[in-house]
């Protein structure tokens, strides 16, 4: 498969079981112009596309994905009363249990868990685009479920739903933009101070399933140096990020 061949417009990308698949890649010019909206890529059971877990070629498409989306400039939008925006939103469901060190708020996991994010009095800065989050789950019972986690102290909610039929480990990584979260709490997102404490939660049918680990990361426009994702073949884009 080309994946140059997938159209800029795409949003949805389903690819659970596909045992052929060994490569990911999203054309950049998808998430150029992407002012709203956002991008789901799920790939449940594909191993050969993360066969060496820490560096694969997945995962780089990942985080360059995560990058793309948050360096989209904010702006006010008069469509919608001023409000703040992109409101972006990026999720990706891979094979996997390591999560990055650069999420550097981390936790173990039970059927909730909760991550604190400790925050300096100028945490919400004109250079914050959002927060990412990486949550490890493992559920083999064949149904479909949810996975979310909320920012307690705003009220935000961020949900995504999946069929669950997992062979092993799987990891949710999610980005939203400071838009989608200050829509999504009636504008409480940058209102928090002290510490932000973020809740990981999975459940299907009813039934709460046990999130192994979370971690969490705000990101920030930084126009003068790199980016601290670990993945030195990733290529640069025109405006470096910083992850608080």
């Amino acid at each position: 498969m080309s994946w140059n061949l997938l159209p800029s417009s795409i949003e949805t990308l389903d690819c659970d079981d596909c045992t052929s698949l060994e490569s990911f890649s999203c054309p950049s010019r998808a998430y150029a112009s992407r002012r709203s909206g956002g991008f789901t890529f799920k790939f449940s059971n594909c191993f050969r596309i993360v066969e060496n877990e820490l560096h694969s070629d997945v995962l780089e498409a990942i985080v360059l994905g995560i990058q793309l989306v948050a360096s989209i400039p904010k702006f006010l939008d008069p469509e919608q009363g001023g409000s703040l925006g992109p409101v972006n939103a990026y999720d990706a469901f891979v094979p996997g249990s390591t999560i990055p060190s650069w999420f550097i708020h981390q936790s173990m996991g039970s059927s909730s868990v909760k991550v604190k994010v400790e925050l300096p009095p100028d945490w919400y800065n004109t250079k914050l685009m959002g927060l990412v989050v990486c949550a490890v789950v493992d559920d083999r019972e064949g149904y479909t479920g949810i996975i979310y986690f909320c920012v307690e102290e705003a009220g935000v909610y961020n949900t995504i739903h999946m069929r669950i039929s997992m062979k092993a480990n799987h990891m949710w990584f999610a980005y939203r933009s400071v838009g989608n979260l200050e829509s999504k709490s009636n504008g409480e997102f940058g209102k928090q101070s002290g510490a932000m404490t973020v809740l990981f939660r999975m459940y299907r049918m009813g039934e709460h399933i046990e999130v192994e680990k979370c971690g969490v990361r705000l990101v920030y426009d930084q126009k003068e140096g790199e980016c601290s994702f670990s993945y030195p073949s990733l290529p640069q884009i025109h405006a470096p990020l910083s992850f608080f």
